[in-house]
């Protein structure tokens, strides 16, 4: 087997969930953890790259101090969330310069364990079910 030297889930490089309401939730669908409200916010990449975010990823980075669904997903190595890989198999012409750069870019950070890397997500999920 292979080492594995990325952390754990890329979900925090990747994906931001933004709630009906504004709220921003941690980057999985495992479980609540609020990480601000885009009313805060000027800017989508000062939340991005805020503090809460940062938290997330230090924690999955350095497998520390790691909430519940996040300690479930480290136990069990099988559930291992990699959303790089598959959209990395479906980059082609359609897509353009600038969201290919950032696709590598966030594979880069996600790989190096960056905290605060300076990409945007590739993923944006916008929740409209709660309402």
């Amino acid at each position: 087997m292979q080492e594995q030297t990325a952390p754990f889930c890329s979900q925090p490089w990747t994906t931001l969930y933004v709630q009906w309401d504004g709220k921003v939730t941690r980057p999985c669908i495992r479980g609540p953890q609020n990480l601000g409200s885009l009313e805060t916010y000027a800017d989508i990449r000062d939340l991005w790259n805020g503090a809460a975010m940062q938290n997330v990823r230090s924690a999955v980075a350095t497998q520390t101090n790691l909430n519940l669904a996040c300690r479930t997903c480290h136990a069990a190595r099988s559930r291992t969330i990699d959303h790089l890989t598959s959209f990395g198999r479906n980059i082609g012409g359609d897509f353009g310069y600038d969201k290919v750069a950032n696709y590598y870019d966030v594979h880069d950070s996600w790989q190096a364990g960056q905290i605060a890397p300076e990409t945007g997500p590739i993923v944006l999920v916008l929740d409209m079910s709660s309402k």
